[in-house]
């Protein structure tokens, strides 16, 4: 009900702003956040820090901030196998992990991350069919029981 009513409320927000979802997805904009919120509620579950519960409008920047300060950015995908991708111009905007939760409402599975530093590296470049994005397959991150 959490990721519900905030996915609605930030969908609305952002429309209202005339700011509109740019995912990488033929989904409706209200299922696509949906998605994400709920997969940035089960990371902060498995981070054990508090979520961002704000509705105001927003475009890019991180999720949450962890325990240990470091912000962070969850990408959700509904594919089980799903690699990390993180488009380019993510780079440089202060974020300083990237994780991947894959799965949808309301079962998910936290993958890891990976600090910015790893993610933008020339050599990670791939297009997946969605455009150009750093690409890290799952057995690339660390696990967040580390």
């Amino acid at each position: 009900m959490v990721a519900k009513h905030l996915a609605a409320e930030r969908t609305r927000a952002n429309a209202k702003a005339g700011i509109f979802n740019q995912q990488r997805s033929n989904e409706p904009a209200e299922d696509v956040e949906l998605t994400g919120v709920a997969g940035e509620l089960a990371c902060c579950k498995a981070c054990n820090c508090w979520p961002d519960l704000t509705t105001e409008p927003r475009a890019g920047g991180f999720d949450l901030r962890t325990k240990d300060g470091k912000t962070m950015d969850v990408k959700t995908s509904p594919y089980l196998n799903a690699d990390l991708l993180v488009t380019p111009n993510k780079a440089d905007k202060g974020t300083d992990r990237y994780a991947l939760v894959t799965g949808a409402v309301p079962n998910f599975n936290v993958i890891g991350y990976a600090d910015a530093k790893e993610v933008f590296v020339k050599d990670n470049l791939a297009d997946k069919g969605y455009g150009l994005s750093h690409t890290l397959s799952q057995e690339q991150l660390h696990p967040f029981n580390d």
